[in-house]
């Protein structure tokens, strides 16, 4: 019988990505000679770390062909902040060949793009089930003007993260100065909903603050969604080109309204059981579909 070729899997981010280091750990635990990942770090590039049209080569005098990927998982969330020359052509290379050149990237950057405008990027997908909110994206103006009536929080519009906010009355007459979203407030049950290729791992979480990843205590369990609600999320995943997604949902009176979909999820933040990491682990463990 023969023995079953080691996948070779980069995953690409900074050193600091607290995601990263959260899925280092969980790997850790478990025995699994299906999959070697190695570790790249934007951190070290041009420095401890070195790119060419052919391999990756390291400080420590170890190289990697690039024909011996088998995948990657893309966590290049932001651009490194240098004026380095070199260190911004190798990001700019890195993309090219996860946009490109490998296989089975786990999410390829261009498919990330349309997060970059969120109301753009809600306006791409055709759903059945799970319901639009409405939605409007300004600047330049104040809320008053654009005519923002009843309960309704605001964030920024591209995919930088930030605190979402009740619209309180005293920011009606506040000038945008950049892109801002403006959405109706739904009261209901917040969940995180993972889609890993066609996966799905959803995730209550109960708080008192209008945004649950900043409370001081925040109730995350996991939950199962109705069968046409999950598979309408892996839906959402195949429309916008991408594999690997965080998707912000609120279920009021058994509907289920769409925030947004995050196609660079922090994930280990509601990982609460280990379930999303595995399915990362076993998702490069399989050769790609043909």
């Amino acid at each position: 019988m023969n023995k079953q070729k080691t996948r070779t899997i980069l995953v690409i981010g900074s050193k600091s990505d607290p995601v990263i280091q959260f899925f280092k750990r969980q790997t850790k635990q478990w025995v699994c000679g299906e999959v070697d990942f190695h570790y790249i770090y934007q951190d070290g590039f041009s420095e401890s770390t070195h790119l060419c049209d052919k391999s990756w080569w390291f400080e420590d005098q170890a190289s990697l062909r690039h024909d011996m990927v088998d995948g990657v998982w893309n966590r290049m969330v932001e651009p490194r902040r240098t004026k380095l020359t070199l260190c911004q052509e190798m990001e700019a290379f890195a993309i090219y060949l996860m946009n490109s050149v490998y296989p089975k990237v786990l999410n390829r950057p261009m498919a990330g793009l349309s997060n970059q405008a969120k109301l753009y990027q809600i306006s791409l997908l055709n759903l059945k089930l799970i319901q639009k909110i409405d939605s409007i994206m300004a600047m330049n103006t104040t809320p008053n003007h654009l005519g923002i009536s009843g309960k309704v929080i605001y964030k920024s519009a591209s995919g930088v993260r930030s605190i979402v906010r009740n619209l309180m009355p005293n920011d009606r007459q506040r000038w945008i100065t950049e892109p801002v979203l403006f959405q109706t407030q739904i009261i209901g049950e917040n969940i995180r909903v993972h889609v890993i290729d066609d996966f799905v791992i959803a995730c209550l979480c109960r708080s008192e603050n209008i945004d649950y990843r900043y409370a001081q205590k925040t109730e995350m369990r996991r939950v199962e969604l109705p069968l046409l609600i999950a598979n309408e999320c892996i839906e959402i995943n195949r429309q916008l080109g991408l594999i690997f997604t965080g998707i912000d949902l609120i279920l009021r009176d058994n509907t289920y309204y769409l925030l947004e979909v995050n196609p660079a999820p922090g994930y280990a933040y509601f990982d609460v059981d280990g379930t999303v990491s595995r399915q990362l682990m076993d998702y490069f463990a399989r050769k790609p579909k043909h």
